[in-house]
């Protein structure tokens, strides 16, 4: 084969990655948008077909079914606030600052990042019955990832005792726990009012409270 057919058949096959994934993008993104107004039990692999402007075999060629589909929203949904603490983590900020820097981005993201906003709803609060066997594979790599945000969030928390900036008689469990308590509480709230205030405007404040209740005395 010639250097040139030989550089046109290699184009040739790069060009049909990128379209094979920016496929299954699409059909992701539709399944998103067709659980999210449907609902997972309602929706059918030939909903997210028309969607996508695909059909049921280009989906079948990404995913084995519209279970695999919701494994696959539900593990991209657990691994944004993995980046978004690895960011946070890798800054120059002090514990107390990354908790808050942390705290207000999750907020901001979630309103901004309609992706990230749909798989979050989707997944915390639009549970129904017959889900949980749906969810398989992604529930468990949810799980850890929810595992992980923990351990790092813990080992912050640490760090601010550590440094004298936190309460050395926290619970790092119950202050964990109390960080994602008040986030999920938050988005709950705004989603139920229809998103009638906005999460970026209140996250300052928000943070500012939760670390009232867990910075040392001066």
């Amino acid at each position: 084969m010639s250097v040139c057919k030989q550089f046109r058949s290699s184009r040739a096959i790069r060009k049909t990655k990128e379209e094979a994934a920016l496929t299954r993008e699409s059909v992701l993104q539709a399944a998103l948008r067709v659980f999210s107004r449907q609902g997972y039990a309602a929706s059918t692999l030939e909903d997210i077909a028309r969607e996508a402007g695909v059909t049921r075999g280009a989906i079948y060629w990404h995913f084995q079914g519209k279970a695999e589909l919701y494994q696959t929203l539900l593990a991209q949904g657990s691994q944004k606030p993995l980046q978004l603490l690895d960011e946070v983590s890798s800054a120059a900020l002090s514990p107390t600052e990354m908790l808050r820097r942390l705290f207000i981005r999750l907020l901001e993201d979630i309103e901004e990042d309609e992706t990230f906003q749909a798989i979050t709803e989707l997944t915390l609060f639009k549970s129904e019955p017959g889900i949980v066997d749906a969810q398989g594979e992604g529930l468990a790599q949810k799980y850890q990832g929810t595992q992980a945000f923990a351990q790092q969030l813990a080992q912050i928390l640490h760090r601010g005792i550590d440094a004298g900036e936190l309460r050395a008689d926290l619970d790092i469990q119950v202050t964990s726990l109390a960080f994602t308590a008040l986030l999920n509480g938050v988005l709950l709230v705004w989603l139920q009012s229809a998103k009638t205030f906005s999460l970026k405007l209140f996250a300052p404040s928000l943070a500012d409270t939760y670390l009232q209740g867990i910075l040392a005395s001066s």
